[in-house]
């Protein structure tokens, strides 16, 4: 089963969140508090960069290579040249340990009424599925890493994260494929 939560992950490389991604962040709480205890919102990064109401529930990303099964992990992500490399690969660590549903945050409810658990249930109830990916806005056929749900400790997410570390030290033409 995907667990309820929602994450998101702001790194803050650039700096404080921009107005925008804040306003989103609020967007996220206010949609989930309408589902009541069935939702949670949990966010991820350096605290410091987040909004002054956010700071106390910010979990650090980085706590996640303590734990044994990743700390394999942590070579790779403090090797990645581009920061959008590490906030790329933390994702998958995060949601291969926690499970939940991940977010970019750019991408936000457009309603306080959206509820994701049916969308969740239809796909667990009939195809017994793990994961499942969003297809791209702006690309036909082609699935994104900007939305998508995992079950904890799913086996897709830790073949992404081992083929991400044999593709580590490979050059490529964007800044995202060594991790995608």
């Amino acid at each position: 089963m995907i667990p309820r939560v929602v994450h998101l992950v702001y790194l803050g490389f650039s700096g404080t969140m921009s107005e925008e991604w804040a306003t989103n962040v609020e967007r996220w709480a206010e949609c989930l508090s309408e589902r009541g205890n069935e939702w949670t919102l949990k966010l991820w990064g350096n605290s410091t960069n987040w909004p002054a109401k956010y700071k106390d529930r910010v979990n650090n990303h980085l706590t996640m290579f303590e734990e044994s099964q990743y700390n394999a992990y942590k070579t790779t992500y403090n090797g990645y040249k581009n920061n959008v490399e590490r906030a790329d690969f933390i994702r998958y660590v995060i949601l291969h340990h926690d499970g939940g549903v991940y977010t970019d945050m750019d991408v936000y409810p457009t309603t306080k009424n959206i509820d994701l658990g049916p969308l969740l249930q239809t796909f667990e109830q009939f195809t017994n599925v793990q994961t499942l990916w969003a297809e791209s806005s702006n690309m036909r056929n082609v699935t994104t890493n900007s939305f998508f749900a995992n079950a904890s400790g799913a086996p897709f997410l830790r073949t992404i994260l081992d083929t991400a570390v044999a593709r580590a030290s490979k050059k490529y033409s964007t800044r995202h494929m060594g991790i995608m």
